[in-house]
């Protein structure tokens, strides 16, 4: 436990390091939010967490190098809304997103890295 509160305390003192403390809110524009990450092999699976994206239609986009194949789809609270299963290095899908969403990325075949983007 003691473990889990210092690394919350240095992740929350390196956040106000890196960007200052926010004295107020403002009305921000997002045009797109990025994920990195690796599949190691084939049956190799991961899992993104978004947080609530009520009334949000994002367009969801994989890419990765060539000569692998990995695919993805997107759910919302539990159930799949779309979902890309081509060998394409670059491929999207949108979906209504009202719930608690999930993406899931796999490898078929292959190990690499890989881009998730997702655009409200």
């Amino acid at each position: 436990m003691r473990y889990i509160t210092v690394t919350r305390f240095f992740l929350f003192v390196f956040m106000i390091l890196s960007a200052g403390p926010v004295s107020h809110g403002a009305d921000y524009t997002i045009s797109a939010f990025f994920f990195d990450g690796i599949m190691l092999g084939a049956g190799n699976t991961d899992w993104i967490d978004l947080q609530e994206q009520a009334g949000a239609h994002p367009t969801i986009c994989l890419s990765h190098g060539g000569g692998v194949d990995f695919d993805f789809a997107v759910f919302n609270d539990g159930e799949e809304v779309c979902s890309d299963t081509g060998t394409r290095v670059y491929s999207c899908c949108s979906a209504s997103t009202a719930g608690h969403v999930r993406i899931k990325v796999w490898s078929r075949e292959g190990s690499g890295s890989y881009s998730v983007t997702i655009r409200p």
